[in-house]
């Protein structure tokens, strides 16, 4: 017999352009609404992806303004990211204002601190609560780097996830596969650097499939 539910009421909210900017979702148990928001680069691709965040209001609505990085007053937010005049060319992006939305949330600011005593157990983000993606500057859409959550693992901390693409060679490819391989121009070789450094290998085929992974990097210290 079904003695209970629980359930939420989501709502997007998509631009002129149909590039979703919000997420609200209304918590019926609390009452509170959720609200997750989406930044796009100076070429509209989905840049900044902000961590959900619970507010004190209780409608479901567009919340206007409700992120804001340091300093960014009515500018639009795209003009931190990295496709910027040369003066701030791939740098790091600004930290979210405390005294708005996300930045607030996870903040000593925190609005919620009044009202619920487990509140002093969400973290300081110091208004890095978001994950980065940027672009090649390129017409492939391709993904050049990723920063996660958290001040040590934004882009430029040497920390982030970075993507490089390129060609093997064909002596590369038959010392692996033997000449049967076929040849090398049909082959892509990409890597992937993580936050720990740590470089991985994949070759794809002109279909897409990939043939072949591998670790590269230098021997961890310590480690024969």
């Amino acid at each position: 017999m079904l003695t209970g539910f629980y359930h939420s009421s989501v709502i997007q909210y998509f631009d002129g352009s149909l590039r979703s900017r919000q997420t609200v979702t209304k918590d019926n148990t609390t009452g509170n609404t959720v609200v997750a928001e989406t930044i796009y680069d100076l070429q509209g691709r989905p840049n900044i992806q902000i961590l959900p965040t619970p507010t004190l209001n209780s409608t479901i609505k567009y919340f206007k303004d409700f992120n804001r990085f340091i300093g960014q007053g009515t500018n639009d937010p795209a003009k931190y990211f990295d496709l910027t005049p040369i003066a701030v060319l791939c740098n790091r992006t600004l930290a979210l204002d405390s005294n708005y939305g996300n930045g607030k949330y996870y903040s000593n600011q925190n609005p919620w601190l009044t009202i619920d005593s487990n509140a002093k157990y969400i973290p300081d983000a110091k208004g890095f609560a978001f994950t980065e993606t940027r672009f090649m500057d390129d017409a492939t859409e391709r993904v050049r780097s990723q920063g996660g959550v958290g001040i040590d693992h934004q882009i430029g901390s040497g920390h982030e996830t970075k993507y490089y693409y390129g060609k093997p060679s064909q002596n590369e490819l038959d010392a692996l596969f033997a000449t049967e391989v076929g040849d090398a121009s049909h082959y892509s070789k990409n890597m992937v650097r993580d936050a720990n450094g740590q470089m991985s290998v994949s070759y794809v085929d002109m279909h897409g499939r990939t043939i072949a992974t591998a670790l590269a990097g230098d021997t961890t210290s310590g480690i024969s």
